[in-house]
């Protein structure tokens, strides 16, 4: 049996609102640590936004300027207390896609979250830990008959999504990431030589450097192919009556002319031509070291062998661009026109699609003008 979450007392409930409200420092680990209360900085944060707590006027900055930064200030280190409060911890530690969008949105973001009334504020944070709308609707104080509708109004509200970010944005960087990070990453990925992690490589073939061009064998393979042409020869013999035309002679390869894989090609083998024997060759990833090091993922079993998995310094090349403003999206449509011709060019991009998917399978249909002209 779970044992039970620690609660504030009534009396710890008001001596931490009067303390802190009388107080000018901001943050909710400060008043946890002073006054030893049960609870972390994250509850105690829920408790200040569900009941509007309010500094008193002699301990508010006189400057706008600095009550943004420092309500900015209060919301990263209660957002790094939150981040050891949750049952699924977020990593905010994957240098992907979505993670150099939500830098560089956070960029040019202006606040949105103090803008919030508390129950506003109690969702975005409760959404930030779990992403579960529904849930986060309910302990914010809305109705849990209509907590899911309440709950995809709210995210569709562009401050909502803005106060997100702005919550999200402080995971990352508490997570060590920012975007002077986030550029020197994949600047290193673009770098990458793929080569000191994988190759195609051409060995001789066993013909190419034997004496004679005779068939080279490594000592290893010398000895037990060795011991099994003697013992092919007696039998042969035997079943001959000693006819020494069913002699299959001597073990063809020579003692000592070694096979060695590392030479390249001979032009001149009559076998291969010089065209050797291709392989693919993969790194000791326990070697590896800067950018390859980095790129390096894993490795998959497949049915056909190893996998060799790496970031591909193409894909880093356009998430670099992405990062420094060079791979911009177009803007998108703002007007009716500008709406309704990007809604054809999407449409005609579609049945392109289709039409082609149709014609690969061998499916013909009628236009679906004239499908509808002739139900009329």
């Amino acid at each position: 049996m779970m044992p039970a979450k620690p609660k504030l007392s009534d009396e710890q409930r008001a001596q931490a609102r009067k303390t802190w409200e009388a107080d000018s420092r901001d943050g909710f680990a400060w008043l946890v640590s002073e006054l030893g209360l049960p609870v972390s900085a994250p509850g105690i944060r829920k408790v200040c936004v569900k009941e509007g707590w309010e500094k008193s006027a002699l301990q508010k900055p006189s400057k706008p300027s600095e009550v943004s930064a420092r309500n900015h200030r209060n919301h990263r280190n209660d957002v790094a207390d939150a981040d050891t409060d949750t049952d699924e911890e977020s990593s905010g530690h994957d240098a992907s896609g979505a993670l150099v969008g939500l830098i560089l949105d956070a960029r040019s973001a202006t606040p949105h979250f103090d803008s919030l009334d508390p129950r506003e504020k109690t969702f975005v944070l409760e959404y930030a830990q779990h992403s579960n709308g529904t849930k986060a609707a309910k302990n914010a104080g809305y109705s849990e008959a209509g907590a899911a509708e309440q709950a995809r109004r709210l995210l569709r509200r562009a401050e909502i999504k803005s106060a997100l970010q702005e919550v999200m944005r402080e995971k990352v960087e508490n997570a060590g990431w920012n975007i002077e990070r986030l550029i020197k990453h994949y600047a290193d990925l673009a770098d990458v030589d793929t080569s000191k992690i994988t190759q195609h490589r051409i060995a001789p073939c066993r013909y190419c450097w034997g004496i004679n061009h005779s068939y080279q064998c490594t000592p290893v393979e010398y000895a037990s192919k060795r011991a099994e042409h003697v013992a092919r020869r007696k039998r042969l013999l035997e079943q001959a009556g000693g006819d020494l035309e069913a002699d299959i002679g001597e073990f063809p390869s020579i003692k000592g002319d070694w096979y060695d894989g590392r030479l390249e090609p001979n032009p001149d083998c009559p076998e291969c031509h010089g065209n050797g024997k291709p392989y693919v060759w993969f790194a000791d990833v326990r070697n590896l070291t800067g950018a390859e090091r980095k790129a390096y993922t894993g490795v998959k079993r497949t049915k056909d062998g190893i996998e060799l998995l790496f970031q591909k310094p193409e894909e880093a090349v356009k998430m670099l661009a992405t990062a420094v403003g060079m791979g911009k999206e177009q803007e998108k449509p703002e007007t009716p026109v500008e709406v309704a011709r990007e809604y054809a060019k999407m449409m005609e991009a579609a049945r392109e699609r289709q039409r082609r998917v149709y014609e690969e399978r061998g499916i013909t249909r009628e236009p679906r003008e004239d499908r509808r002209g002739e139900d009329g």
